[in-house]
Formats: structure tokens, sequence, C-alpha cells
């Protein structure tokens, strides 16, 4: 697998565009010190979680590239399918689980525990799929790892039928999935009250378009070579931010809507930094400090939930002033901290006790 270090530097960009949104919260510290352009901007901190989605099917690729070149039948092999789900497994549920226990123990300092449906939700990924649990407790952001592990589920089945597809079939694939992910948004908002405005946002299924975008964008790239010229996705990040400016506070971005501007800019600049990065205009993305935070930007995302609830109870409890901006700096070196002992005492141990544990003799690695 070839490292792209720009993008797990793209990584902690989107981890830190949903801090500042969880910060920006009415109910929290309001950044109103911001221009209200970019304050408009950070509201929409909701597509950062896009990003990640529509980067985490281009990644499954990467990581899948040696397979490429085999029968695609390999993809729905029990070897292939067990070492996906064992390496998926053991980086992203130690760190999710700690995140879990961290919040429970603040519930139950608080005595805000939810009943045990809600846990045993949180608990095995399934929040996602009920109304009751969709955003409840875990600061309400358990969906979006809820979302991740159905992709997981689906992964080598998307694997195998994409792979064989021709450079025309993927790119109609990846335009008909933007279609269908803003499709849905549009159906919500012209039919109120059908479904809750939080389906569209936080229902796996209605988020797999912009995983699928990301696989399709993966296969363009490593399979036929597909290079955007190198100055378009800059322009789209500038065109992106201006319309998001204007456009953000009259759509809300749970409804999906901005995605037939955000998935496209996302693909374009995914392909981009994997053939361009060392170019002067994407070398900066692999300085070695952006990529040492892009590294924690899963367990960076992770602490936020809990900080969230703390900073809420001391907001709550008169303890901190919804006008105190500090917090959001405060926060922020906090939450880097924590996400850097997570990674160190957790994530990595976590991933190798298990990896070890399930690792069997002659066995060829897929790389994670």
């Amino acid at each position: 697998m070839k490292e792209v270090r720009s993008l797990t530097s793209l990584r902690w960009f989107a981890a830190l565009f949903v801090f500042f949104f969880h910060v920006d919260m009415a109910h929290r510290t309001p950044l109103t010190w911001l221009p209200w352009r970019l304050q408009a901007i950070v509201q929409q901190g909701r597509l950062g979680v896009c990003v990640f989605f529509v980067l985490s099917g281009f990644v499954m690729v990467l990581a899948a590239s040696r397979y490429l070149a085999q029968p695609a039948d390999n993809f729905l092999s029990a070897h292939y399918i067990r070492d996906f789900y064992q390496r998926r497994f053991a980086r992203i549920y130690p760190v999710y689980l700690t995140g879990l226990l961290l919040v429970a123990a603040i519930s139950l300092r608080l005595s805000t525990l939810p009943s045990w449906p809600v846990i045993l939700a949180n608990l095995t990924l399934t929040t996602g799929y009920f109304t009751d649990t969709r955003l409840a407790w875990y600061a309400g952001g358990a969906h979006s790892l809820s979302t991740e592990f159905f992709f997981y589920l689906v992964t080598p089945l998307l694997l195998f039928w994409l792979s064989q597809r021709s450079r025309l079939a993927l790119q109609g694939v990846a335009i008909t999935a933007v279609a269908v992910g803003v499709g849905l948004g549009v159906i919500n908002m012209l039919a109120p009250g059908r479904l809750s405005m939080d389906v569209p946002f936080a229902f796996p299924p209605f988020r797999l378009p912009e995983f699928v975008c990301g696989i399709c964008t993966g296969l363009l790239v490593v399979r036929y070579n597909w290079k955007p010229a190198a100055w378009l996705a800059p322009v789209l990040l500038v065109m992106c931010a201006i319309y998001l400016s204007y456009a953000g506070p009259l759509v809300p971005a749970v409804t999906l809507l901005h995605n037939w501007i955000v998935v496209p800019t996302v693909a374009i600049l995914l392909a981009s930094l994997y053939h361009y990065e060392s170019t002067p205009l994407y070398s900066w993305m692999q300085h070695r400090w952006l990529h040492s935070l892009g590294e924690i930007s899963f367990c960076f995302y992770i602490a936020q939930l809990p900080l969230s609830q703390l900073l809420d109870a001391l907001i709550a409890g008169k303890h901190v002033s919804q006008n105190n901006h500090w917090v959001t700096f405060v926060g922020l070196l906090l939450n880097i901290g924590v996400a850097m002992a997570m990674r160190k005492f957790i994530e990595n141990p976590a991933y190798d006790w298990l990896m070890r544990k399930t690792k069997k003799p002659q066995r060829t690695q897929v790389a994670s």
C-alpha cells in the first residue's frame, strides 16, 4: 500500500472542522468572535464527517491495491474477509470503547445514565438504526462510528463488484452516488414529516453513497490513473467555502443537500493529494506535525465526545460562561493531549495485541 502522508493530514483538518462545530453549538460557547461568514462555515462542521466517509472509501481501495491485479473473487474469500474485519475491529473498537467508558463515567457522576437499550446500542455500534438511539447519549457522536462499521460490513462486496467495472462505469456510479445521496435529502425536505430530520444524516444506509464515491475515486486513481488538474482542487475548495458561507445558514448540513458540491470536491482533492503531494501546491500537507496530528485524528474525534459532555455539565452548573472564548483554545489543547494519550496507550497497543491474538501462521496480511 502506497503511503500518502497528505491523506493522513487531511484527516486532521476534517476532525478539527468537527471540533469547532461542536464548540460553536448554541448551547455551548458560540464562536461569535469569528467573522460571521466564517462562523457560517464552522456551523456546517457536520460535513467533516462527510470528508471522513469519502476518505474511508478511498483508503479501502489503497489498502486492497495488491488484490486489484487478482481475480475479484478474492474480495469474497474467507481469508480476505476475516483479515479485513479483524483489522478494522482492532483499529477502531478499543478507542471507541474507551470513549464510551469515559462518557459512562461522566454520566454516572451526573446521574444521567440512559436506559439499557441505549447503552447496548452504543456498545454494539447499532445506534444509527433506531430512532430512539440514533443521536442518543455518547454526546450524539456514536452515529458516525455506527455508519462506519456498516461500511466495513459491505466493503468486501463493494470491492468485488466495483473492481470489475470499467473507467466509464465507475464515473457513472460515482455521479449516481452523489445524486442519490443529495436526492434523499431533497425528498426529506419536500416531504416534511415523513422522516425525522436526522434520518438522512445518521441512518447508516443513507450515508453509503459517500463511501461508494470514495471507493470509485480510489479505483479510478489506482487502476485507471485518473489525474484531475492540479489546480482544480484548490479552486473547488474556495468555491465550496464561499458557497457554504452563504448557503450554509439557509440549509442545515444534516439534510446532506450540500453534498452536491462537498463530495465531488473531496473526491477531486483525494485524487490530487495522491498524485501531486510532492508538488509545491500540496507538499505542505506532508509536514511531520500535520501528519502526526492526522495520526491522532480518530482519537481526537472520540475524545471530543466525553469532553463535550463535560463542557455541557460545566455550563449547566454555571462553572463556565458561554461567553468565555478561552474555552475553545483550552479545549483544543486538552483534546489534543487526551487524543495523544489514547493513541499511545490505547489505540496502538490494543491494535498490536489483538492482531497478535488473531494472527495465524503463514498468513498474507492486508495493509490497514
